[in-house]
């Protein structure tokens, strides 16, 4: 769910139902930029506050449709002006996601398929021979890997932590009430098969049947927003080499933030990657440097940090989901973890230094306690 549309829905959340300015029977209108056109994710957050579907102020003011012909968006004939209108313009979250989630999930829950990951099953996206059990009762980890595409922020390993999360699982695997492991992918994006609506509601569905999403920094951590309350599941949120580090206060703002205005009943961990290995240029900065003289180089340190395409070590980031799963599945280590600011990880060359969200100080891990993991070969 992309930040500036759960803004959105958290305005007409706040505006329609905590403050009661409007009822069911507002027209919402978006102004979406240069008449592009509303996508499923405008309807999906903003549809269930009005009994007519939203629009965007290109449709609403275009002549295509007759004079008195009957519009979605308005019990009378087509018209492009209204009597009354309030023009909302914010630059803040006027409240938090995780409230939003709340209201929407009331009339969402029904639309969502309850396991469209497939676990329980042999692999990925068959269907379960049985309903699975709650997640604070099952006793298999269940974990959503998003698999995000694109010339920034992607994984480039995903199939090398797929094949890790299987070898852990057969060499038995062990956190806290859990005794197996199982990873899925989450393919967020449009196929034949699944869209518009259908793909957002798969999404949807697919993290609350989960106790972990594991998500690059970006708009598709804000999707645990929707996971199941009660600090039995959680984001484990990678950031790029330097992102969590140099530039910290940028990721901690986001769903950091989000979830630690609930007193985190959806737990959040960060892996923060501080071996260059386990990091790749973004596309347009990677074409930088291949063409130096004809491709100019794009946007400042910071975005290019953020940017940066990813490659965990599998066997650090399942030692890491491991603990994850320790502190999810048992109050006590997690109060403990917390206790002793060592909710968080960071993927040195050499091994894993647990601590807390944000040492600014790259140099300082160094000399931290380390619990040595495999580390990669070069190429």
């Amino acid at each position: 769910m992309h930040e500036v549309l759960a803004q959105l829905a958290a305005v007409v959340d706040v505006l329609l139902h905590k403050k009661g300015m409007a009822d069911h029977r507002v027209t919402l209108v978006v102004p979406t930029p240069s008449g592009l056109a509303m996508t499923p994710y405008h309807h999906a957050l903003i549809a269930p506050h009005s009994l007519y579907a939203p629009v965007s102020f290109d449709d609403m003011s275009t002549r295509t449709q007759r004079p008195n012909s009957p519009v979605p968006w308005s019990e009378e004939g087509h018209v492009s002006c209204f009597e009354r209108a309030v023009y909302c313009k914010f630059y803040a979250f006027p409240q938090g996601v995780v409230d939003t989630a709340r209201t929407l999930l009331r009339g969402m829950l029904p639309l969502l398929p309850t396991n469209p990951l497939g676990f329980g099953a042999a692999g990925s996206g068959q269907p379960a021979p049985q309903p699975l059990p709650p997640l604070v009762e099952d006793t298999t980890f269940r974990v959503a890997i998003e698999a995000r595409s694109g010339a920034t922020r992607s994984f480039k390993n995903l199939h090398a932590i797929i094949d890790e999360c299987a070898e852990m699982n057969k060499r038995g695997f062990r956190a806290g009430r859990f005794t197996s492991i199982a990873c899925r992918v989450l393919h967020t994006g449009d196929t034949p098969d699944l869209h518009g609506l259908a793909r957002f509601y798969a999404n949807l569905g697919a993290v609350r049947s989960a106790h972990l999403l594991v998500a690059v920094h970006g708009a598709g951590a804000s999707n645990s927003a929707f996971m199941e309350e009660g600090g039995h599941a959680g984001v484990l949120e990678i950031r790029p080499c330097r992102f969590g580090t140099e530039f910290c206060h940028w990721p901690n703002a986001y769903m950091y933030a989000q979830l630690q205005r609930t007193d985190f009943s959806i737990r959040f961990f960060a892996l923060n990657l501080a071996d260059p290995n386990q990091c790749a240029p973004p596309d347009y900065e990677a074409e930088h440097l291949a063409n130096p003289d004809t491709v100019p180089l794009r946007g400042p340190d910071d975005h290019r940090a953020r940017d940066q395409h990813v490659m965990p070590n599998p066997k650090q980031l399942l030692e890491y989901m491991r603990r994850v799963g320790t502190m999810l599945s048992d109050q006590a280590a997690y109060d403990e973890a917390n206790r002793a600011d060592k909710l968080h990880a960071y993927a040195l060359p050499d091994g894993l230094v647990y601590g807390s969200l944000c040492v600014e100080d790259e140099a300082k891990l160094q000399t931290m306690e380390k619990q040595p993991i495999l580390r990669l070969q070069k190429k």
